[in-house]
């Protein structure tokens, strides 16, 4: 995905985090790049086009601030602070 610590993500989610794509889970692996973040997306049909969610909800799962904070150890203001103005937010 073209999003990593450059646009606030934390370093620390290699191997810990996950964020959803088609509604389930992948796991981030390798590292947190400048601008780019791997995911593990095995036994998911998955196309270049779909949307995947970093905080949020998507399908039947969601992935909240308190649950990255406490991944890597840290507040859920400090993930919300950090994010940059290249990642799009949806308000609802």
């Amino acid at each position: 995905m073209p999003a990593g610590y450059a646009d606030g993500l934390d370093l620390r989610l290699a191997g810990r985090g996950a964020v959803l794509i088609r509604g389930r889970r992948a796991p981030i692996v390798g590292s947190v790049c400048m601008d780019m973040l791997m995911a593990d997306v095995t036994g998911l049909e998955v196309l270049p086009s779909d949307e995947v969610v970093i905080i949020g909800l998507q399908g039947d799962d969601c992935i909240d601030v308190r649950e990255m904070a406490a991944q890597i150890g840290t507040i859920p203001h400090e993930i919300m602070c950090r994010i940059g103005s290249r990642i799009e937010r949806t308000y609802t």
